[in-house]
């Protein structure tokens, strides 16, 4: 099951696209929280990289937010999920990050070097969460 949640902030609407899992086995309660808050960090960090990397597609080329894609996907399917609705999911946030309002002033160079560097690291970093999560 999938939520979609819409958050005001500033001038411009986020669009988030959280995937929510549940636990269902009654054996393994404490893990529920840490794996379940693993998975929405995960979800978080995957779609505010996708949108930074669409953001600065301009200076860092096209190619950072295919990439991005890809590491979204990745990131999904890491959670279980099957191929096809890991790619439907990672379609979903895109499509909300390509029609979101733009910004009126685009961010310099180095704004999007750090800010895409950033952004990988958090997701990199939710990913190692997820997978201690497993455990």
């Amino acid at each position: 099951m999938f939520q979609v949640i819409q958050q005001q902030g500033g001038d411009m609407n986020f669009i988030r696209i959280v995937a929510v899992f549940a636990i269902s086995t009654p054996a393994i309660p404490a893990l529920a929280d840490p794996y379940q808050e693993a998975v929405d960090g995960l979800m978080r960090a995957s779609f505010r990289h996708m949108e930074q990397t669409y953001i600065c597609r301009g200076l860092t080329g096209l190619s950072r937010y295919q990439d991005a894609l890809v590491a979204a996907e990745n990131a999904v399917r890491l959670t279980g999920v099957p191929t096809d609705l890991a790619m439907s999911t990672v379609a979903k946030m895109a499509s909300n990050i390509e029609t979101a309002p733009q910004r009126v002033r685009q961010p310099s160079l180095s704004d999007c070097a750090v800010g895409v560097t950033r952004t990988k690291q958090e997701l990199l970093g939710w990913g190692a969460k997820f997978r201690r999560a497993q455990e």
